[in-house]
């Protein structure tokens, strides 16, 4: 079976599971290299051999290569609805050839009856969907889908080159991570707002951030502390000095980082509006699920999170789950 898989970044967890499948299916990988927020070097980090990027201003001839690649293969996968190359062969190619993947959720679907009427249109010509959890299976049936749908649990594969680290039962819980953007779509703003007026807690941000003017609304009290940008290399040790991961964003597709702080032990704290939440906080019971920008939801989750009968369940129901297994069954759905 050939397959034409067209999205849009050379991220690392996307490259290597397309390594893996590789071995299960003869594949081709376009990437229309089209993002608006700028990524480390390491986020691209292993690339196959023979991936394409697509380079911007030769259109013409990117199409051509795109109709060529498309007849030979016997399925076009497509990375989404956002990208003009994936509404061209969406538009040239047969829909019994067509899967699209869809790592947007129910959460994120707007009011805007024109953005909805286009993915309904979209979605029409597709055959089948590969969604990364329950909400995103409950935005194409909200988007009247009609064919099959898939689910991957997921967005890519993990890199790391160790197995999965448990945690051991602490007395304190003190220490609580983010990593990632820094940014208002984040929710960081909202978070430091809390940490303030809790001086008994640390908050450890790694990442960059956004802008200067926001660094000075969030870095507003001495226990929040910036550790700056962390290497892949260097997410272990990050992990090993904390005690539970946040994750407050207003908008988040799915959110990778769950799956690597669940990896390292780590109990978790998300919003409701992080695509992951379902299948891989509140299904497993790896920690808790607070409303976004609730000030009073979020102190009463954080609570229940420091009462060491609940920290060391988390931790327990944590050791069980099967990373092997989760990874194989996003490889899988491809197939």
């Amino acid at each position: 079976m050939k397959q034409l898989i067209l999205t849009c970044l050379p991220s690392f967890y996307k490259n290597l599971a397309f390594k893996e499948l590789s071995e299960l299916s003869e594949i081709s990988i376009f990437y229309t290299n089209s993002s608006p927020i700028k990524r480390e070097s390491d986020f691209f980090k292993h690339g196959l051999d023979d991936q394409k990027v697509i380079p911007h201003k030769r259109i013409h001839e990117n199409l051509l290569s795109l109709l060529r690649a498309g007849r030979k293969a016997d399925f076009v996968i497509l990375g989404g609805w956002d990208d003009p190359y994936f509404w061209f062969m969406r538009m040239i190619m047969p829909k019994r050839k067509l899967k699209v993947i869809v790592e947007s959720s129910i959460y994120e679907l707007g009011s805007s009856s024109i953005f909805n009427y286009m993915k309904r249109f979209f979605l029409k010509g597709i055959a089948e969907c590969i969604v990364s959890g329950d909400p995103h299976v409950r935005l194409v049936e909200e988007l009247k889908f009609r064919g099959a749908i898939r689910k991957s649990l997921g967005v890519g594969v993990l890199d790391f080159d160790y197995d999965s680290i448990s945690k051991i039962g602490t007395g304190t819980v003190l220490n609580f991570l983010y990593i990632g953007r820094i940014s208002r779509d984040k929710g960081i703003d909202f978070i430091s707002s809390f940490f303030k007026s809790r001086p008994d807690l640390r908050l450890n941000l790694v990442g960059n951030f956004e802008n200067d003017d926001y660094i000075n609304e969030v870095l507003v009290s001495d226990n929040i502390i910036h550790l700056g940008y962390k290497s892949r290399d260097e997410l272990r040790a990050v992990f090993a000095e904390n005690d539970v991961f946040i994750l407050p964003s207003r908008r988040e597709p799915w959110g990778l980082v769950i799956e690597e702080a669940l990896y390292h032990g780590l109990p978790v704290i998300v919003s409701n509006m992080v695509g992951a939440n379902e299948n891989f906080v509140r299904q497993l019971g790896t920690g808790v699920v607070f409303e976004m920008d609730d000030s009073k939801d979020f102190t009463s989750k954080i609570d229940f999170m420091l009462e060491l009968k609940n920290y060391n369940s988390f931790i327990e129901k944590i050791k069980v789950i099967d990373f092997n297994q989760k990874k194989n069954q996003y490889i899988r759905s491809f197939i």
